[in-house]
Order: structure tokens, then C-alpha cells, then sequence
């Protein structure tokens, strides 16, 4: 590259220099006194008028950055002498061929022409250039393809049914190129495609050009179906949509179709339809009978095909199909009654089977609940029947509250998976017992028969509609007037995602229950519908379908980087199919190709900036270097003075200390070394109270004087965990327990041998001890929460030690630590607890453990001034 100096910027600056150094010797000139003398006074001489310069040598930093400041402007005052123009033979012209494949294109040419026109374009082109494509299909760049790879390619994607932004999937396009001299849009002039197309910020980069497609077809019209809506009441046997056809364009003749319904190539139904002059909208209705929807299942997800054959073709073929999902499919519901024998019309259940599935539901029937967990996930609504004989852990589903609870841990968000549960008698005389029964159960997260003895007197409709009256159930049915007059009561959980349904008549036909059999099937779909189990109608539109930009976003189709799934099921949108141009005043579009393309004209990436120089890279690196050292140096010799290292030094490590924040850990002697986490408990501790609790726990294995001893409290898991070999306790723990340590005791069953270890203590002194359950009015019950009572197990109630006025020693009948944690044991003792009142009563313990009697510390403020000096 040749070079040349500037001397405009060589000649300006050294007289700006030249100009600077006279003022200043102007100045310094002025300073010196001069006296105009008369003429008889003689002049003393001197000798220098002016001061004398001294020399002296600069700061080596900061000389060596100007004189690198000074080369620096030179050389950037160079510019090139000759530009030089693009070599073919070194660098070859790069072209891509961006090639719209949307609705709105296969209406003007077929995709045999399509490829006829790529051909054209490809020979105008010519052969000295380097040629890549892609699609509007996705984000492939097929480089080194000729022009029978190419044709391939797109026989084998064919026409997309979704819109397109040309806009957005250029810029996807570009992310993946190399550098390239002009762009090529093959497309048409679609409104929507091209709307927001800002192409004239790519034109600064390289050129970009326009290759229309031209329309091979003299007419300019097009009928689809714009919308299609369910419109199937709930009394009705059969499936009901109006389908909304649309024209568009100057077409005023008579034209005439047939639209015809499909699901999985099975035909519903087949109208035919008729456009007068001058019409643009036709609504058709569609219907046919419930039953041909029962083959087809939900989790198929199958959807409803619509299409539309025309005597005369359309503009776009590809929105004569029209998808919709599939309504009528019927659910999966689980039965679960006890056979009564052959006779049909005798067994309840049988006669709510042959119901349910006559409106579409698919019901699964079984005896008892073996192996309950085999149904989760499979079948949204379970309806047992019950008798007085029913066993009641066979029929009630007790497990749910277990599968609902490992939900919660898991945090497993799918509620599909839980199922609702119907509870109806078998007849009007039986049953009631252990539907009362099992929705205690279901309802106290299953607690004893022995606790809801409640129910030991429900045997009729009556009794079981008062109880569930007053404890809050939603009323279904009955009369309005009357509110002990109901059908059935719903209630859902209070923390699970379910909900319970219990019916007060049989679901079968009899003179006691006035329903018939042929009213049963329109009885059972009613109440699925009411309860939720039949989604709702919807309107299903083309204008809702996505184009391009929103199907690439969209994470579900981004695994393997194509959205050509999806586009394949999906509609042509209503932007697409009204032909709807972009005029001249509304949008504007790339000068069209017209293979002009020349070494003068081609605009090159790299040739917007200047060919960097390597010795001035190194200049700045030195300069950079240089001005970091002196930085540096300026800092020492200013900054770290013995005057300023030591409040830099109080500062430092008044950063770097640790922060002086108290956090409370939990201290468990244990006889294993057991990781355990607290996560949530610490967690409700922080949000409920002013106290940190460490989630981490500190295992303890045994008693030492390093580990134990210097401790505030502690929490046992068990009486032998505090003995010693001999089977006694450490004279060291009695002592630790007199200087104000406090015990929590888990799993103590028997209370009389922790006492006679303790035996020694208790009778040596003259502080009096007393060992008593822990009584409603104790601090344990009001340190912070008020609490009613204590969870037991069995007979096993908590004790405390008092002494000194103080309690020292709390025993728990179960592990409250091993309930408490991340991954609790649900059943201690048995069965369930719950797990708010357990967390509750934790914060109450932690409490009297670190200020004894919390409310009475508040009254006694100078009492506890006394104990802390």
C-alpha cells in the first residue's frame, strides 16, 4: 500500500507550537523590570536580560508517552495514496439468496415454477461468484450447493402454512453468515411480510436487492376459512361448528365448493357451499353425532381438519386446510364399586359405566383400590360407590394425601395428576357410614377412626346432609329455599389440589330416586360439565396463528434449531390469505436486481474501515503499558506515605472482617453422623420471628468436653445417647444442666428411666425439682404462638424439668427434628401430624430455649439486666 504525508496537519501543527513558544517568551520578557533611563544616568550593566534557562530532564514516563503521543498523530495523519480495488482472484464476490417460501408466494407460482425462477435468477448471476441460500423455513445456510441440490431441498420442504417477517428471519439468517457483499430477497410484496422491514440500515453494509415473484395466474382472488367456532350445547348428542369462509380479491362471479370435516382421515361431515355475486363472507354449519368421537383419544391430541374443495381454484391453496383441536373427546374417568353379580340393571356402577361412556367418556372399572398409585396421572376423576359392606381401607383412596403431599416436596406444579374424587352410596339405605369415614380421612390428612366418631351415626341421607352443612360444604342441587335439601356437597382441600364430592342419592334408576335410565346418560353428563370435566367452547380464528418469528420463539420446537414441525400443523394466518399488497406509499422495497453487479459497485465489509497498521498497534500497547506505570508510580510515591498507610490498612481490613450477625445452630447429639438439612424450617424461623436459624445442623456422636459442654442448648435424640458406657449419665451433663444448659429429649417413651438416672440430681440440694407434663398454661404453650395442645403418641406426652425456675429438661414422645427436616418421616408414632403446628411448636421451644420465659422476660425487663451483668 502506498503512502503519502499530509502536510496540511504537519504544517498546522508545528505553527501552533512555534506561535505558543514566542507568547510564552513574550511573557517571561515582560516580567523584567525596565527603566526607561534620561540621558545623563548611566546604565549599569547586565549581563542577562532575561533569566536563564534551565534544562531539566523530564519524568521518563511521561516523556516516553508524548514522544509515543507525537509518533501516533503522524502516522494517523497518513492517509492511503491508492485505493485498491477487489480482486477476484483473491477474494471472491460473495452473494446469498434469501428465498421466501411463505402462503402468500405459493399463490403466485407452483413449486416447479418456483425453482424455474431460482434457476433464472442463479445464470444472471453468473459463475465468478460464491453463491449461498436459505429459506424462510429455518435458519440452514446451504453453501456449496449447485443448483440440483438446491432443487431438492426445496421439493422437500414444499410451502409453509405459517406467515413470515421477513424482517426477523433475515436477522436470524445473518447471525449465521460469513461476510457477504449483496443480499438477494426473492419474494413478493405480501403487506404483513414486509411491514416493519427496515432494510435500508443492511444497505449500509452491503447492497441489498429485490427479486420480485410475479403472479402467473390473471385472476387475483382467494377464498379460505377464516374462523371456525363450537357451538355444541350441553344438552345436545352431536357436534356443532359454524365455519366462517371468506373471499377476497376482485372476484364477482358465482363460485361454489364443498367443506368437509376429517379427524385421523375419518370424514364427520361434508357440506357444500356457495358464493352469490358480490359476496364475501359465507358461514357454514357443520355437525354430527357425539358417538364418532369416542375412538379418538385425548392424548392423541388429534385435531379437527377442515377442508375446502373448490369447483374453481383459488389463489392459496394451502389455507383450504383449516386445523382446530378436537372437541367431544371423551375423558378418562376411574370406577371403583364392588360386583353385584351378572345382573346388569341390579349393580349401580354398571349402570353409571354404560352412562358415561354413551357421552363420551372412556371409564375403566375396578373391585378395590390394590395398588392405588397405578392410576396418578391417568384418569382426572375417581367415583367410588360404597355399601355398609365396603371395607373401608380397600375403597377409600387414603394414599392421595400421600401422592399429594410428595407433590408439594417435589414441587411438582402438574395438578392434572390429582385426581377429584366422588363419593356415592350404593342406595338410599347404604353407604353413608363410610362415605362419612373416608372423607374425615381424606379431609383430617388421615387421622384415626377414633377421632371423627362423628360419623358413627350416619346411616341415612338425612344425617349426612346435616354434618356436611355445617362444616362448610358447597351445596350442588336441591332446592334454593332449603338449604339441608341438596343433591350432592363439594368441598375442596385446604392444602392439596383436590377436591372431594359427595353424593346423597344413588346414581341409579329407581322410583327412590326418580331418575330413570333414560335420563341417567343426560343426569351424567350435566354433572360432569358442572363439575368442570368438559372444557368450554371456544372460537378458533386464522388471524391467531403465528408466523415465523413467533414459532422460533417458542422454546417447545427449539431443541433440534427447526420449527418445520410446526409449521406444518399450523394455519395460514389471515394476513396471508387476503393477498393484501404493500403499496407504494405505505412501504418501500430494495431496488430490484438487475445484474449490474461490478467490482465498482460491490460494497465489501472490510473495506469501510482502514487496513490497520501493525507498528501503530504496538505503539498503542507500549503507550498503554507506559501510562499504567506511571500510574501506578504516581499512586506510591503520593499516596502510600507512612501518613496514609495506616488508615488504609484499618480499612482494609475493616472490609475483609466477617460480618458479627448471630445466627442460632441446631446442636443434635446422635448416636450416627447423618447429614440432615434444614432449608425450610429455617427458612419459616427467619420470615416468622427476628431470629436466623443456620439450616446446617451440628452432629454430635457424644458427649466431650470441647464439643458438648461449652454449648447453650441441645437437642437429643434419644435417653441412651446421653449415657455413657456404664449406662449412666456424665456427672459433667448433670453439672452443664445446673449452670443453665438446656435439654431437649427426643423419642422418650418411658419416663421413669429418664428419671432414675436423673434420680441423683433430683434428690441432691436444696432446689426444688418437679418433673410434669407440659400443662396448657406452661411457656412452652405461649412462648410465641398459643398453642392448645401437644401432638402425643400414644400414652407418650412431653415432660419438663423445672429447676431454678427455669425449665432444663423438655422430652418429646417422637423425633421432632426427623419431622421437621427437608425430607421428613411423615408417620412418626404412626400417623400424621401436622406439619404447621410441629413448625410452630419448634419456634416456641427455640424461644424458652433462649430466653427461658419469653412473655414473663418482657414484664421483668430488670431481671434480665441483672442476669446478663
Amino acid at each position: 500500500m502506498n503512502l503519502q504525508i499530509n502536510p496540511t496537519y504537519i504544517l498546522i501543527i508545528v505553527s501552533f507550537f512555534s506561535f505558543l513558544a514566542t507568547l510564552i517568551w513574550f511573557i517571561i520578557r515582560k516580567k523584567n523590570k525596565r527603566i526607561w533611563l534620561p540621558t545623563l544616568r548611566v546604565i549599569p550593566k547586565r549581563n542577562s536580560p532575561l533569566p536563564k534557562i534551565k534544562i531539566k530532564i523530564p519524568p521518563l514516563l511521561s516523556f516516553l508517552c508524548f514522544i509515543l503521543t507525537l509518533i501516533c498523530l503522524v502516522f494517523f495523519s497518513l492517509k492511503p495514496n491508492i485505493i485498491k480495488s477487489l480482486d477476484k482472484n483473491e477474494n471472491n464476490q460473495n452473494i446469498h439468496i434469501y428465498l421466501d417460501m411463505s402462503p402468500s408466494i405459493s399463490g403466485k407460482k407452483n413449486l416447479k415454477d418456483y425453482i424455474l425462477t431460482i434457476r433464472d435468477l442463479t445464470k444472471k448471476i453468473g459463475k465468478d461468484v460464491i453463491i449461498t441460500y436459505s429459506t424462510s423455513h429455518n435458519s440452514s445456510i446451504y453453501e456449496n450447493k449447485n443448483l440440483e441440490q438446491i432443487s431438492q431441498i426445496l421439493k422437500k420442504l414444499d410451502f409453509h402454512k405459517s406467515g413470515l417477517y421477513i424482517s426477523s428471519s433475515i436477522k436470524n439468517r445473518l447471525e449465521n453468515l460469513k461476510k457477504i457483499n449483496q443480499l438477494i430477497i426473492v419474494s413478493d410484496k405480501n403487506y404483513h411480510s414486509w411491514n416493519n422491514f427496515n432494510w435500508e440500515f443492511l444497505n449500509q453494509s452491503f447492497k441489498i436487492s429485490f427479486y420480485p415473484i410475479i403472479k402467473s395466474k390473471d385472476e387475483n382472488y382467494n377464498i379460505y376459512i377464516h374462523s371456525a367456532k363450537y357451538i355444541s350445547k350441553s344438552s345436545t348428542s352431536t357436534m356443532e361448528w359454524d365455519i366462517k369462509i371468506v373471499k377476497s380479491g376482485n372476484l364477482s362471479e358465482e363460485t361454489t365448493g364443498f367443506i368437509t370435516s376429517e379427524i385421523s382421515e375419518q370424514t364427520l361431515a361434508k357440506v357444500p357451499f356457495q358464493f352469490k355475486r358480490n359476496q364475501n363472507e359465507l358461514i357454514m354449519r357443520l355437525n354430527w353425532p357425539l358417538i364418532l368421537m369416542q375412538n379418538h383419544k385425548v392424548k392423541d391430541n388429534k385435531p379437527i381438519v377442515w377442508k375446502l374443495d373448490l369447483i374453481n381454484k383459488d389463489l392459496i391453496n394451502l389455507d383450504n386446510t383449516f386445523k382446530t383441536p378436537a372437541k367431544g373427546l371423551g375423558e378418562n374417568i376411574l370406577i371403583v364399586a364392588d360386583p353385584k353379580g351378572e345382573a346388569t340393571l341390579e349393580d349401580p356402577a354398571q349402570q353409571f359405566t354404560i352412562s358415561a361412556e354413551t357421552v363420551g367418556f372412556r371409564a375403566k372399572r375396578i373391585d378395590w383400590f390394590e395398588n392405588s398409585e397405578l392410576f396418578y396421572g391417568k384418569y382426572p376423576l375417581w367415583i367410588v360407590f360404597f355399601s355398609d359392606d365396603s371395607t373401608l381401607n380397600r375403597y377409600c383412596p387414603n394414599s392421595l394425601i400421600e401422592y399429594s403431599y410428595q407433590n408439594i416436596i417435589n414441587n411438582k406444579k402438574d395438578k392434572k395428576s390429582i385426581p377429584n374424587i366422588w363419593l356415592i352410596p350404593e342406595s338410599t339405605n347404604s353407604g353413608y357410614n363410610n362415605i362419612c369415614n373416608c372423607y374425615h380421612q381424606l379431609m383430617s390428612e388421615g387421622n384415626t377412626k377414633e377421632e371423627y366418631s362423628i360419623c358413627d351415626n350416619v346411616h341415612s341421607p338425612s344425617t349426612l346432609n346435616e354434618i356436611l352443612y355445617s362444616s362448610g360444604w358447597k351445596k350442588i342441587g336441591g332446592r334454593v329455599d332449603k338449604s339441608l335439601d341438596a343433591f350432592a356437597w363439594k368441598k375442596a382441600h385446604h392444602i392439596f389440589d383436590f377436591t372431594i364430592t359427595n353424593f346423597l342419592i344413588p346414581l341409579k334408576p329407581s322410583r327412590l330416586t326418580s331418575i330413570s335410565h333414560a335420563m341417567l346418560p343426560i343426569l351424567t353428563k350435566n354433572l360432569f360439565e358442572s363439575l368442570e370435566l368438559k372444557k368450554s367452547s371456544n372460537i378458533y380464528s386464522s388471524a391467531d396463528w403465528p408466523r415465523i418469528e413467533d414459532i422460533s420463539s417458542n422454546s417447545n420446537f427449539s431443541k433440534e434449531n427447526e420449527n418445520y414441525t410446526l409449521q406444518k400443523v399450523t394455519n395460514v394466518p389471515a394476513g396471508e390469505s387476503n393477498i393484501e399488497e404493500g403499496k407504494n406509499n405505505t412501504l418501500t422495497f430494495p431496488p430490484e436486481y438487475d445484474n449490474s453487479l461490478s467490482q465498482t459497485n460491490i460494497k465489501k465489509l472490510s473495506d469501510n474501515k482502514k487496513d490497520p497498521v501493525p507498528l501503530l498497534n504496538f505503539l498503542l500497547i507500549i503507550i498503554l503499558i507506559s501510562s499504567i506505570i506511571e500510574f501506578l508510580y504516581l499512586i506510591r510515591s503520593n499516596y502510600f506515605t507512612v501518613k496514609n498507610i495506616i488508615p488504609m490498612l484499618f480499612f482494609y481490613f475493616l472490609v475483609k472482617s466477617e460480618n458479627s450477625f448471630c445466627s442460632i445452630q441446631i446442636n443434635y447429639l446422635k448416636s450416627e453422623h447423618k447429614n440432615m438439612s434444614f432449608d425450610n424450617l429455617a427458612t419459616n424461623v427467619s420470615n416468622r420471628t427476628s431470629l436466623k436459624l443456620n439450616p446446617k445442623v451440628n452432629i454430635l456422636t457424644k458427649i466431650s468436653e470441647k464439643s458438648f459442654f461449652p454449648l447453650p442448648w441441645a437437642i437429643a435424640s434419644s435417653t441412651e445417647s446421653l449415657m455413657d458406657k456404664e449406662g449412666r449419665i456424665k456427672d459433667q451433663t448433670i453439672s452443664w444442666l445446673k449452670r443453665g444448659g438446656f435439654l431437649i429429649i427426643e423419642n422418650v417413651k418411658n419416663i421413669n428411666l429418664l428419671q432414675s438416672l436423673l434420680n441423683k440430681w433430683l434428690k441432691s440440694g436444696t432446689k426444688k425439682f418437679s418433673w410434669t407434663p407440659i400443662s396448657p398454661d406452661h411457656e412452652q404453650m405461649r412462648s410465641f404462638y398459643l398453642i392448645d395442645s401437644l401432638p402425643s403418641c400414644g400414652e407418650s406426652v412431653w415432660y419438663g424439668l423445672e429447676y431454678d425456675q427455669r425449665l432444663s429438661i423438655l422430652t418429646v414422645p417422637f423425633s421432632l427434628l426427623e419431622t421437621l427436616k427437608d425430607k421428613p418421616i411423615l408417620t412418626p408414632c404412626g400417623k400424621k401430624f401436622n406439619q404447621e403446628i410441629l413448625t410452630r411448636i419448634f419456634i416456641n421451644t427455640l424461644l424458652v430455649s433462649l430466653t427461658t420465659d419469653y412473655k414473663l422476660d418482657q414484664i421483668h425487663m430488670k431481671e434480665i439486666l441483672k442476669r446478663l451483668h
